[in-house]
């Protein structure tokens, strides 16, 4: 278990991952943290305006379901592409499903919706945060944009 303590004075000295942590620990109320979305929103904000990518995607999903900060699905989306600009797997992946539903009123886009899915998981992403799920639902998305009977299975050591 990480020292709160410890973790805190790195967040608060500038570390953007300790900033992330933090937002991740009250996201889910783990390691002796309280469950408070607020509290989350913040560090994620923190620790996005200080560099680091997996904070930005999460603070564009926090904008799109309106947890700890006022909803805004468009700011969110604006994030959520940052980030897979940046090369956030889980912002990749999330934008390749959208663009593949036309999810959020985003014009359908098979090439692009392709071509995002690819990139998130083809396990090159340098900010890799997507947990299995996310990857299976999106294995199974590009299997239908591109119309191939098998995509390769996840290695069993992938997140």
């Amino acid at each position: 278990m990480i020292e709160a303590g410890a973790l805190m004075k790195k967040a608060l000295c500038g570390d953007h991952d300790a900033m992330f942590l933090l937002g991740l620990f009250h996201f889910d109320g783990i390691n002796g943290f309280g469950k408070d979305q607020k509290i989350a929103f913040y560090w994620y904000e923190r620790a996005a305006n200080a560099g680091n990518v997996k904070a930005l995607a999460l603070s564009g999903f926090s904008y799109m379901n309106g947890s700890g900060v006022k909803e805004n699905v468009t700011y969110g989306i604006v994030l959520v592409t940052m980030a897979a600009e940046r090369g956030s797997d889980l912002a990749r992946l999330s934008l390749g499903m959208w663009l593949a539903g036309g999810d959020f009123d985003l014009v359908q886009d098979r090439s692009r919706a392709i071509h995002f899915l690819s990139l998130g998981l083809s396990g090159l992403c340098p900010h890799r945060h997507a947990r299995r799920e996310p990857k299976e639902e999106a294995q199974l998305i590009l299997a239908k944009l591109t119309k191939l009977k098998d995509v390769p299975e996840l290695s069993k050591n992938t997140n």
